[in-house]
């Protein structure tokens, strides 16, 4: 079987107990006053220099909701990626700097409410691209429809991004590849860190080389935003694992915007270890669907929908993913359930996706990837892989 690619990206854990009633559709709304289609607050402010801003949160859902907010640490999620810590985690710098009123908040249908917070930057402060989170979720894990038996804390979580002038300086460091497999599938890992006080969009290309130098593997790379100070990996799923042996990987990265940025290695090591015992796989997809709306001919979104039915032991921390194809090419990995539970038996799902780059002329294709994550790790093992029929073609 010759090797594949498969591109995993985790996102923020969730977790929480269940409540009694079921929701179905719950939305909420969570923007910067008076920009609802903004994705962060982006502010500029010199050192000693403090604002107010204020976001506005509304409940989109027909039942009334208890929605907890507050401001967390932010990350680079794996791939890129805007991730943020669980309440209470210790802050650090730009988090720091806010001041915003963590609460509950009980939002009746269509009610909103704005919430005014703080930001003052210390006389002290570094130039740089800074970012920190600002979370709403709900204040209790609600059960998804259909199932009494898996529940999700519902989460959105909008940037605070605030810029202090002065030089930007691009810096990157790559460290260790690692390898982790399995009989059923493997990952390969390369570390990241982005040491310069500016955001990175890294583009490249990645190929893993036996020990005769023959090509195994090879991708181009797109990562979504690495974000200042923070470290990161990126990560390739392999569709089967390595035999145990040395191997070579050959890793280009640039980005466009900052010349310095220029990482071109043809000797990163990587150990491959013998496979662990296979994990036995009890779960396989049911009947799955992918509508695209609000009009097929033109898409903003897709609804995927489907059962995943556990004849096993309950899996506590899954990821279910969709890997998003244009013309045959991967565009994106996303996370389409982060964390989720698979208990015995059937479990539904019903999730929106939307490319970041949106629905651009062409034909769409799909892949649903299910994981088993090590959640210390944040790694995955591939349990399914499932093409989707439909497809989405764009004018």
């Amino acid at each position: 079987m010759p090797f594949g690619l498969l591109r995993v990206t985790p996102a923020i854990a969730q977790d929480g107990t269940a409540t009694p009633d079921a929701v179905s559709f719950l939305e909420f709304g969570v923007a910067p006053k008076g920009e609802a289609d903004a994705s962060s607050f982006d502010e500029e402010l010199d050192p000693g220099e403090s604002t107010e801003l204020t976001l506005t949160i509304t409940n989109l859902y027909t039942e009334a909701l208890d929605l907890r907010s507050y401001v967390a640490d932010s990350y680079t999620l794996v791939n890129g990626g805007f991730g943020v810590e669980q309440e209470g985690v210790a802050t650090k710098t730009p988090t720091t700097w806010i001041t915003y009123p963590a609460e509950t908040h009980t939002l009746n249908p269509g009610e909103a409410i704005d919430v005014t917070f703080s930001v003052a930057v210390p006389a002290d402060a570094q130039p740089g691209n800074y970012v920190s989170g600002l979370v709403v979720r709900t204040a209790d894990a609600v059960p998804v429809a259909g199932s009494s038996q898996f529940d999700q804390i519902i989460q959105k979580a909008i940037g605070v991004v605030i810029r202090v002038p002065g030089d930007q300086v691009a810096s990157l460091e790559v460290g260790e590849a690692t390898y982790t497999g399995s009989t059923t599938g493997a990952t390969v890992d390369i570390a990241l860190t982005n040491t310069g006080n500016t955001f990175l969009n890294l583009v490249g290309e990645f190929a893993l080389r036996d020990a005769g130098d023959n090509v195994l593997v090879s991708s181009p790379i797109a990562m979504r935003t690495f974000y200042t100070g923070t470290s990161t990996a990126i990560e390739f799923g392999l569709s089967q694992p390595l035999e145990e042996g040395e191997y070579t990987i050959s890793l280009q990265l640039t980005d466009s915007r900052y010349e310095e940025i220029n990482v071109d290695i043809d000797d990163l090591s990587l150990t491959a270890t013998a496979p662990v015992e296979p994990v036995e796989v009890t779960v396989q997809f049911g009947e799955l669907a992918l509508e695209p709306g609000p009009d097929a001919t033109a898409p903003v979104f897709a609804t995927i929908s489907g059962t995943i039915v556990n004849t096993g032991e309950p899996i506590t921390s899954g990821r279910l993913s969709v890997v998003a194809s244009l013309n045959g090419e991967v565009v994106e990995t996303f996370a389409l359930i982060p964390s989720l539970s698979l208990p015995q038996g059937s479990t539904p799902f019903e999730q929106r996706y939307i490319p970041g780059t949106g629905f651009t002329s062409g034909t769409w294709t799909f892949q649903l990837v299910l994981e088993d994550v090590d959640s210390s790790a944040g790694t995955g093992t591939v349990l399914l892989t499932q093409d989707l029929d439909q497809t989405i073609t764009v004018p």
